[in-house]
């Protein structure tokens, strides 16, 4: 939620405060968002993600990559992105 709601994402202040490593608990996903980094909507770096006001059109996609629920299998539907 912190994604759609306030970018950009600081990874310091999300490890702090769930006692994680930001960076290597999501690496999966952070790896899954490089097609969003390489075409230019989307930044990573040290610190955390941002989204350029160009990509502000795509953060539900971007957030859905860290949608766990996305994954499993269900019943239940979602709406469509597009």
């Amino acid at each position: 939620m912190t994604l759609m709601c306030s970018v950009p994402l600081n990874f310091a202040a999300i490890s702090l405060a769930h006692q994680i490593d930001c960076v290597r608990y999501f690496s999966s996903e952070l790896t899954a968002l490089e097609p969003y980094r390489e075409a230019g909507p989307v930044s990573i770096d040290g610190n955390g993600i941002s989204i350029a006001p160009k990509g502000r059109f795509f953060v539900r996609a971007v957030a859905m990559v860290f949608d766990g629920y996305l994954e499993r299998p269900s019943s239940a539907s979602w709406s469509k992105l597009i």
